[in-house]
C-alpha cells in the first residue's frame, strides 16, 4: 500500500523502477517511465544493482523502498526509507526459519557496511528515528514522514457477515507475537471467557495455524483465521469487528493502528512507544506476558479480574 502512494505521487517524475517480481500485476507504473522486475534470487538482486549503478548520474535520486543502501556506490542522492526494524538488529533472528533468519542477517550486514552511502533516512514514526539514531550512530539526516492512505478507512457504515469481538491484522512473522496472542486467549477459556478473535496469517504459517485449530477443537476458543486479505477486505473486516487488538512487539509505523483508528474501532494494544506515536489506546498490556495481555481484553469487555486479597 505504502509503495502504491509513492509511485502515485511521484507520478512521471521517475526515471526508472526496480520492482521484486512479486510485484508484476498488482503495482502499477506509469507506461512512460522504465521498469525492471527482480527475481528472489541473489545473482539477480546483484545484477539488478550494477543496472542501478550504471544508471545512475550525480543528479539522480535513488529511493530505496527495501530498507537497504545500494551496493554498489551509485552517483547522486541516496535516500533509504526505513521501515524494517528487522534490518537495525533491534529483534532477535531466533524467531524466524533458519533460511529467513540468514538472509535477514546477510541484509543487517549490508546495511551496516554501506551505511556510509545513505544521504538521507526517511522513517515514519518518533519512535524508529530514535532506534535508527542509535543504530546509525550519527552522521546521516534522519526526517519523519508518516503517510497513509486513510481515505476509505471511516467507520460509517455496517457490514453484514461474521462479526468478531477482536481482529488482528499482521503477518505471521515473529516478532508480531501471534503465540503469547494466543496464550492470553487460552487464559482468557479457562477462566470461561470466549470472545472470538480473527486473524489474518498466511496459509502456510503451519505453527500459528496448527495451533489455532488445536485451540479451536480441544479447548473451545473462537478462533478464524481469515488468511491474507486485500487491502479493502481489511478495511470491511474492521466494520465487522468490536475492537483491534495489536500485540506487536515493535513496528516502523503500525497501519493496521491508523486504518482502526479511522475507521473508529477501539484499540486494545502493547504498551510500547511505536503505539502511542500515532494512536490513544483504549487499553494497552506488557507484549510479552500473555496474562497481561488477558487482563487487558478483560478490562476492555468490563469484566476485569479481581486483585488477590492481602490478609494481615
Amino acid at each position: 500500500m505504502l509503495l502504491r502512494q509513492l509511485l502515485a505521487a511521484a507520478g512521471d517524475g521517475l526515471m526508472l523502477v526496480q520492482l521484486d517480481e512479486r510485484a508484476r500485476g498488482r503495482i502499477e507504473v506509469s507506461p512512460a517511465v522504465a521498469r525492471r522486475f527482480v527475481k528472489r534470487a541473489l545473482s539477480s538482486r546483484a545484477y539488478a544493482e550494477w543496472q542501478l549503478w550504471r544508471a545512475s548520474t550525480p543528479d539522480s535520486v535513488l529511493l530505496c523502498f527495501s530498507g537497504m543502501p545500494p551496493w554498489l556506490p551509485v552517483r547522486g542522492t541516496v535516500v533509504v526509507l526505513q521501515q524494517n526494524r528487522n534490518l537495525l538488529g533491534i529483534n532477535s533472528l531466533r524467531q524466524f526459519p533458519f533460511k529467513v533468519a540468514l538472509r535477514i542477517a546477510f541484509e543487517r550486514a549490508i546495511c551496516r557496511m554501506f551505511r556510509g552511502r545513505v544521504h538521507e533516512y526517511v522513517v515514519q514514526s518518533p519512535s524508529m528515528k530514535r532506534e535508527l539514531s542509535r543504530w546509525r550512530g550519527g552522521g546521516a539526516r534522519i526526517r519523519v514522514l508518516p503517510f497513509a492512505d486513510l481515505a476509505r478507512s471511516r467507520r460509517d457504515v455496517e457490514l453484514a457477515g461474521e462479526r468478531f469481538d477482536f481482529v488482528y491484522v499482521a503477518s505471521g512473522d515473529g516478532h508480531k507475537n501471534h503465540q503469547r496472542l494466543l496464550d492470553a486467549w487460552l487464559l482468557l477459556g479457562r477462566q470461561s471467557i470466549f470472545p472470538s478473535l480473527a486473524l489474518t496469517v498466511e496459509p502456510d504459517n503451519l505453527p500459528i495455524l496448527d495451533r489455532v485449530q488445536e485451540l479451536s477443537r480441544n479447548h473451545g476458543l473462537r478462533l478464524t483465521n481469515l488468511g491474507v486479505l486485500d487491502h479493502d477486505d481489511v478495511l470491511d473486516l474492521y466494520l465487522r469487528a468490536g475492537a483491534l487488538i495489536f500485540p506487536s512487539l515493535g513496528e516502523s509505523l503500525g497501519l493496521p493502528l491508523l486504518e482502526a483508528a479511522r475507521a473508529g474501532l477501539p484499540i486494545v494494544a502493547a504498551e510500547r512507544d511505536y503505539v502511542r506515536d500515532i494512536v490513544t489506546p483504549a487499553e494497552t498490556f506488557d507484549p510479552e506476558s500473555p496474562v497481561s495481555i488477558a487482563r487487558a481484553v478483560r478490562r476492555f469487555l468490563r469484566c476485569p479480574e479481581e486483585p488477590v486479597s492481602v490478609m494481615s
